[in-house]
């Protein structure tokens, strides 16, 4: 009986097929959106697109009035694109925006999009039901990233 292994090309077909389909399970990772929320620098949520995805309620109070959220999305299968005409909004459970804030172009350490907690505290006080935060971009058209309850 032939020894397979013995043949020079086997071997080589071998680990050309080995590392040929580990590249494409490392491509497929490299392409997910991801995001973290933040109150000032404590993580609320940190959530993958790779990840079963659950909704999470934000747990702001008058306590945390002085701070602010933070929101960090990194939209990885979009690469050139990443973070351009970038903006929060916050809708009601109509899906109508109820406040916009819009942010510069991501580019080093300016990722972060800042929210002072006291202007979704008031828009909390004067709405009925819950309220979703969600992210928006050139490439991203609409994420909710988590409920804000009334």
């Amino acid at each position: 009986m032939k020894n397979l292994f013995a043949n020079p090309g086997f071997g080589k077909a071998l680990v050309f097929s080995f590392l040929f389909f580990n590249l494409l399970t490392l491509a497929a990772k490299a392409g997910v959106d991801s995001y973290d929320i933040y109150l000032n620098n404590k993580l609320l949520i940190h959530q993958s697109m790779s990840d079963p995805f659950s909704l999470k309620d934000l747990p702001l109070t008058e306590a945390n009035a002085g701070d602010n959220l933070i929101i960090r999305y990194s939209q990885c299968n979009a690469p050139g694109k990443i973070g351009r005409k970038r903006s929060i909004s916050l809708k009601d459970a109509g899906g109508r925006i109820v406040k916009e804030w819009k942010f510069k172009d991501a580019g080093g350490s300016n990722a972060e999009m800042v929210i002072p907690v006291k202007e979704l505290l008031a828009i909390r006080k004067n709405s009925t039901g819950a309220l979703s935060l969600c992210y928006a971009a050139e490439e991203n058209k609409g994420q909710e990233l988590a409920v804000l309850k009334s």
